[in-house]
């Protein structure tokens, strides 16, 4: 029997083994969802809201553009904003939304390698060659 045979897995087997990739690649996504929810305040402040501040680059530039066309329709945003909750738990929902959400597009590259070690072991090997690319890029 050759080295590169490999021994055949029953359905159940093949089973356990996605069970076992989905559970590591849900703990991803929990343990930087939890790591977002404590970095909320930096994802806030710094990411999501940061083009509301009428110093931000984009908001800066339309102005100067609507300026230079004398169009002041450009300068949209001249006024810092102020958000408001209407629903009792509204913020803290909305906190665990985006850190589910941040804590999913970090987890992305580990997810996309958990299922590649799921499904490279049934590909044949130039179908493993072609793969790779998209793989990586993904």
């Amino acid at each position: 029997m050759p080295d590169k045979e490999k021994k055949e897995m029953s359905f159940l087997e093949h089973l356990e083994e996605l069970r076992w990739h989905i559970i590591r690649s849900a703990l991803a996504i929990g343990l930087f969802t939890t790591i977002a929810f404590f970095f909320r305040k930096f994802i806030f402040d710094d990411i999501i809201l940061l083009p509301r501040n009428p110093d931000f680059i984009t908001n800066r530039l339309l102005c100067e553009l609507s300026r230079t066309l004398k169009m002041e329709s450009l300068c949209i945003n001249n006024q810092t904003i102020k958000l408001i909750n209407i629903t009792m738990g509204g913020q803290f929902n909305t906190h665990m939304r985006v850190s589910f959400i941040a804590g999913f597009i970090v987890a992305f590259p580990y997810i996309i390698y958990e299922i590649w070690k799921f499904i490279s072991p049934a590909l044949k090997d130039h179908e493993r060659r072609f793969s790779r690319g998209v793989i990586l890029v993904t």
